[in-house]
């Protein structure tokens, strides 16, 4: 019988076909699937031999997911990842995830994953999922719509583990609603249309809310099911202050920051970790129960084992890069690709690697400006749109763009992809981003800031030195050097900037005490595969331009300060959305949307794309079935199970 999903993909054009996508698991070629008999690699066979594990047939679902490969891999070997603790640690997160649905790597489709199937009510209201029957953790435990409940009535509906659950799980404030159907199925329920929900959930950005947990075993964490004397036995035993902290600290299938301690914890990834992350070197162990295979019916993963040594530096890391002893490198935060793509690229031989690069999202560094700060002529000039359009003037994106990033990036304002669907280089992103410090000079006298001090810097309209001060968090490790090389340019049109640079705590305390005045930090226009619903600037949802616009929307006016027209239309534009299910229109309300926020350049953008955070990646050359990158790189974490090792490291 063939799976019927029903799927609302953002990144569909108008002509893509949902047929494809309803039969696209059978039409895999996996003989596999319907004859019942499978591979494996040859450490399970052996186990099954001497009585340690059932037999494959056993371990897999009734329907396993079938992976497309580029090849047909061989078994065995271990992949070389380096990682710091830095909380990204991106690949540690990507290797443990398997969310309900997920992207195709072409992008176009929203697939099942750890669902079988799944449908969306024409209201785009109701969610209904099936699991796989069959499916089991890797302690061999069955998954079921149990895990799923848990998820729900014992996570994200409990208010002393989630105090505000994620705004992807809610409508209008109102949390979504599960349902069990029976062991197999159960539904997602909103209060209005969330037609993008299946879309959303499938992208690595939620790879960290899974909506499921390993019930029978987190459930000796939890108070509803386990006693106050157990709770706190275990609290002293573990080093735990709280329950909440001891449950998240033991729940390896949650955000990675807080888990990948417990090696007990059951999961549903293709590897099983074996050591906590503070290990000098973390490894891990192919999971027996994975449930994927390839097309012929080989269970997967490929690769037997995973060593993660854990490197105190950037250099060190480097090092360990060239020397050809980092398999898949995907580190933008600490390791910083971008800003060493220069090195990374000129030792590819050295290495025996691969530099490539790809857009995972519309990433920009850009100026935030405080709008409804307590200084009133702050405030004025702020919300006067000559005045941030002189300062873009006042910018020169191509000096910085030279010295900081060796010429590879493109002056732009914030915009979202280049490209199908949302077409990021068109003209109405690049306004104001031409060099043209005359045309600053004489919009700043416009706003009323002719008169200048001995200094040569403005004076206010009272005839008051006027100082600015911008503020940047640690990451990514370029804005310092970036907000010196802005001071310098606004400096020669006389705006007197300071650059203070914070820690991420202090960045956040200022911000939320709304005593910011100027900011630069990362923008994200978040394009394939991840939909721009999600961006949390583009429909003030968490208007990050000014928050205190974001808090009179999201409480109807009791709280924050009421924000433009054009702001409040977003927030319509958003709903709208929300509520139509045909991709075609969608695009249109993303381009109502889009032109709202150019037309106002309520942020400065810089440069784009900004590789230094997660745009490269290396591979060695050894590893195969890592796909070279489509627009949205999504091919990376989805398809990791099908990794295989070519040869022994060295021995080329």
């Amino acid at each position: 019988m063939k799976t019927v999903i029903s799927v609302v993909a953002l990144t569909l054009v108008a002509a893509m076909s949902f047929a494809a996508a309803a039969t696209e698991e059978e039409s895999t070629g996996a003989v596999a699937v319907r004859t019942g008999k499978y591979g494996e690699a040859p450490m399970l066979a052996a186990m099954v031999a001497r009585g340690e594990l059932p037999p494959v047939e056993q371990r897999l679902p009734e329907v396993p997911r079938v992976l497309q490969v580029e090849e047909i891999g061989t078994y065995g070997g271990t992949l070389q990842q380096v990682r710091s603790l830095d909380e990204s640690d991106w690949m540690g997160w990507t290797m443990t995830k398997e969310p309900l649905t997920i992207v195709s790597p072409d992008l176009l489709r929203t697939l099942p994953n750890v669902a079988q199937e799944y449908s969306v009510s024409a209201d785009g209201t109701t969610f209904t999922f099936k699991v796989r029957k069959g499916m089991r953790w890797s302690d061999g435990e069955p998954f079921t719509v149990d895990d799923v409940m848990f998820w729900y009535e014992d996570l994200i509906s409990n208010r002393e583990l989630y105090a505000d659950p994620i705004s992807w799980f809610k409508r209008d404030g109102e949390l979504l609603v599960a349902r069990r159907v029976d062991d197999q199925t159960f539904t997602f329920a909103f209060s209005k249309p969330n037609s993008p929900f299946v879309d959303v959930i499938g992208t690595w950005w939620m790879y960290f809310v899974p909506q499921y947990a390993p019930k029978h075993y987190m459930k000796q964490f939890h108070p509803t099911y386990t006693s106050q004397d157990k709770l706190d036995a275990t609290l002293k035993a573990e080093g735990f202050a709280t329950w909440q902290e001891l449950y998240q600290g033991k729940d390896c299938v949650g955000h990675p920051a807080r888990g990948v301690n417990d090696p007990a914890c059951p999961t549903l990834a293709p590897w099983l970790f074996q050591d906590p992350k503070t290990a000098p070197v973390q490894t891990a162990v192919r999971n027996p129960y994975y449930w994927k295979v390839d097309p012929e019916g080989n269970q997967l993963p490929y690769i037997d084992r995973l060593e993660r040594p854990l490197i105190a530096d950037t250099e060190a890391w480097l090092l360990k890069v060239v020397a050809g002893e980092d398999d898949v490198t995907m580190q933008g935060g600490f390791l910083n690709i971008g800003k060493n793509f220069t090195f990374v690229k000129e030792n590819e031989s050295r290495g025996d690697y691969t530099v490539k690069q790809f857009t995972w999202w519309q990433s920009q560094q850009a100026l935030y400006f405080n709008f409804t700060t307590s200084d009133p002529v702050k405030s004025k000039l702020y919300n006067d749109k000559n005045f941030r359009i002189a300062l873009s003037h006042a910018i020169d994106r191509d000096e910085i763009n030279g010295l900081l990033y060796g010429g590879r990036y493109r002056p732009t304002q914030v915009a979202p992809n280049s490209g199908p669907p949302y077409h990021g280089e068109r003209a109405m992103f690049q306004q104001f981003i031409a060099y043209d410090p005359d045309k600053a000079d004489r919009l700043l006298d416009e706003v009323g800031l002719a008169a200048r001090g001995r200094d040569g810097f403005r004076l206010d309209p009272d005839g008051n030195p006027l100082r600015f001060i911008l503020y940047h968090p640690p990451w990514p490790p370029d804005n310092s050097e970036l907000g010196e090389l802005i001071k310098g340019h606004l400096a020669k049109v006389g705006i007197n900037l300071a650059v203070r640079a914070l820690d991420d705590g202090a960045y956040q305390d200022l911000m939320a005490a709304d005593r910011d005045d100027l900011r630069l930090r990362i923008h994200y226009y978040v394009g394939p595969p991840m939909v721009p619903i999600m961006s949390p600037g583009l429909f003030a949802g968490q208007f990050d331009q000014e928050r205190q616009w974001s808090d009179w929307l999201n409480t109807n006016g009791a709280d924050g300060i009421e924000p433009p027209d054009d702001v409040k239309r977003l927030r319509e534009i958003q709903n709208e959305i929300y509520a139509e299910p045909d991709p075609a229109k969608q695009l249109v309300l993303f381009d109502e949307a889009f032109k709202i926020h150019t037309d106002n350049l309520w942020l400065i953008g810089i440069l784009e794309p900004d590789t230094s955070i997660v745009n490269s990646y290396i591979q060695s050359n050894r590893i195969g079935n890592v796909p070279d990158p489509t627009p949205g790189g999504e091919t990376i974490p989805s398809q990791r199970s099908a990794w295989y090792i070519k040869y022994e490291a060295g021995s080329r």
